[in-house]
């Protein structure tokens, strides 16, 4: 699919190009999802991870890399020589736990070769003897004012606590993040940078130690430092830091009600390229990593509830930004970035319950933008018949979504380019979580019954052939991204005038989908499957041949005979309401009955049961 039309030849040079060079850090694809009906489906939380010269945890955690002493080698030459080696990409598979997002890159500090004095560490047992350290010791130097001995102090926690979870415990309680936090104001940017690298690590896997950053009102004074710092890699290590203490679920609103705006302003605006020769001061700050890590940040704090969706809907230049990105990545082909797949969770979490958490003027501003683009029935003509065929032919049609040029903030959710650019997404990107992300956007902004998602259905149909695509997913996706496709195509068959398309474009892979006996499919998405099969075969008898004929309805009798713990299933009685609605269409009960089936298949006592008991 191409991009949109205002895609190609609008875009700039871009700020950055996530191609170039290794990106650190990996996301949280905190997203939820939402039904027609009031449906949803549950809390999600799953990652991707990349390692940047790092080691993966059990739940998906990265951690700065040890430097391990050599024989010969100061410990200082030694972690110069480790900075300057290579660096390798790895992508490790998805977790299904609630994880935290902690990055890993190699702080590449430039250490001194000669050894640090004596008394700044330690008493040298011999004068060739690289001195010893321990995270005591370590902690303890974090007070002292040479800058030297501060780097040597902090890569050292920063290693140690790489090695060892009783690493991290033992900078707890030896009141080592304080100290730590204290570091990132001291005026070495050098200083400032290999702190951020040890903080990282230390709150690596340790809800313990991200909570003694808040008690130390640890987020305040990264976000400063973050506002003010202008070298790049002291603000990869922050923001690394920031998306480390976003991945705890109790410290997400704390983080959201100050660095919402901050990460927006001082990293998302810069690094997007939607400023681009606004302000050339800031573009100087643009960086792939720092950019990657903040969409990751963002990524997890947009899970976490109305409140904060809605201070990042109404966060200046925020949606804006992420749109911006996205846009240019598939204008370029780049659709597998990994921050487009941030961006778009993002997206996707903020148009989760947009109906109802909208601002109620927008929705006001929506019907008076509708009355004015719908036609006048005085233009139709003199012709009294033919004006009333034509006046009842455009009272069924619906209204399309208008075309604004240039959305702005929150309009961004439901603008036909954003529509637009989700099915890029799902023609181009092959990565899972993109691709999900796309889906359940389109599937959140048509889970309401009020105009604006009605046009917004009709949008996706009608004027963007958007089941094509759809088509694609229920074919070739995964598991996860078809049970999101097919909770959209149920907020589509909702819209009679919106069937004749659905048959034509998606109905044997619906069909396709109901599962057999020995399938193992979640009862939710079976219930939606008989959902999208009762909304067609209640408008047109026409619909229903065509299930039949695509062997759909044995699999249907079988799933209502299935029970559970408490009788019928969801998926069971959906089922029988189903054929209760395929046998009230009289003139296929010849047919039917040649095939093979009988009245007692669709009417009988329990599906009589499940439809009185509705």
């Amino acid at each position: 699919m191409q991009a949109s039309t205002s895609a190609t030849g609008t875009y700039r040079r871009r700020s950055f190009r996530q191609t170039a060079g290794p990106q650190a850090g990996f996301a949280n694809a905190a997203f939820q999802q939402s039904g027609e009906y009031g449906s949803q489906w549950g809390h999600r939380q799953s990652i991707i991870k990349q390692e940047k010269h790092s080691v993966q945890g059990h739940n998906g955690d990265l951690m700065l890399s040890p430097i391990q002493p050599d024989g010969g080698l100061s410990w200082l030459a030694q972690a110069r020589r480790e900075g300057q080696r290579s660096i390798r990409l790895n992508s490790y598979p998805p977790s299904v736990v609630s994880v935290e997002v902690d990055l890993g890159t190699q702080v590449e500090v430039d250490f001194p070769i000669q050894p640090i004095q004596a008394q700044n560490i330690t008493t040298l047992k011999s004068e060739n003897k690289p001195p010893e350290m321990t995270l005591e010791r370590a902690v303890n130097l974090l007070t002292q004012d040479n800058e030297e001995t501060l780097i040597c102090a902090a890569s050292f926690i920063q290693n140690q606590c790489f090695q060892s979870a009783n690493a991290k415990k033992m900078v707890y309680y030896l009141r080592g993040i304080g100290k730590l936090l204290k570091l990132l104001d001291n005026d070495s940017e050098e200083v400032q940078r290999v702190t951020a690298g040890a903080l990282r690590n230390v709150v690596y896997q340790s809800n313990e130690n991200k909570m003694e950053v808040k008690d130390n009102e640890g987020s305040a004074v990264i976000l400063q430092k973050l506002k003010s710092s202008r070298d790049i890699e002291t603000r990869r290590q922050l923001t690394g830091v920031l998306w480390n203490l976003s991945s705890n679920d109790m410290l997400k609103n704390h983080l959201a009600r100050n660095s919402i705006s901050i990460l927006t302003h001082s990293v998302l605006v810069p690094s997007s390229g939607i400023s681009e020769g606004e302000n050339p001061k800031d573009e100087l700050l643009a960086d792939a990593d720092t950019f990657h890590n903040v969409t990751g940040c963002l990524r997890n704090l947009s899970s976490a509830g109305p409140d904060i969706r809605r201070a990042m809907r109404e966060c200046d230049n925020l949606i804006d930004s992420l749109v911006y990105y996205i846009r240019g990545t598939v204008a370029n082909y780049q659709t597998d970035d990994k921050s487009t797949e941030n961006c778009a969770c993002i997206l996707h979490n903020l148009s989760y319950q947009i109906e109802s958490e909208l601002p109620q003027h927008y929705t006001q501003d929506f019907r008076e933008s509708q009355q004015n683009l719908a036609p006048d029935p005085k233009a139709l003509g003199c012709f009294a018949y033919r004006s009333a065929k034509i006046t009842e032919h455009l009272e069924r049609q619906r209204p399309l979504l208008e075309e604004k040029a240039n959305p702005h903030g929150i309009e961004w959710l439901w603008s036909p380019i954003t529509i637009r650019m989700y099915l890029s997404l799902v023609a181009c990107s092959v990565r899972h979580y993109t691709q999900e992300a796309a889906v359940g956007a389109l599937q959140n902004i048509t889970a309401g019954n009020q105009e604006m998602t009605e046009a917004i259905a009709f949008t996706i149909v009608q004027r963007e052939n958007g089941l094509q695509h759809i088509k694609k997913i229920l074919e070739e996706g995964e598991s996860d991204v078809k049970r999101t496709a097919i909770s959209l195509i149920r907020n589509l068959s909702r819209y009679q005038e919106l069937h004749p398309a659905i048959v034509n474009k998606v109905l044997p892979e619906v069909v396709a989908m109901l599962p057999n006996d020995d399938t193992d499919l979640p009862s939710e998405v079976t219930t939606s499957l008989c959902q999208i099969l009762i909304n067609l075969s209640q408008s047109d008898m026409k619909n229903v041949k065509a299930i039949v004929n695509q062997g759909g309805l044995r699999r249907i009798i079988n799933i209502s005979n299935t029970d559970n713990s408490y009788g019928p299933s969801r998926a069971a009685q959906a089922a029988c309401v189903l054929l209760q609605v395929i046998w009230k269409h009289t003139d296929l009960h010849g047919a039917l009955k040649r095939s093979g089936f009988k009245k007692s298949d669709f009417i009988n006592a329990r599906t009589t049961r499940v439809v009185n008991s509705r």
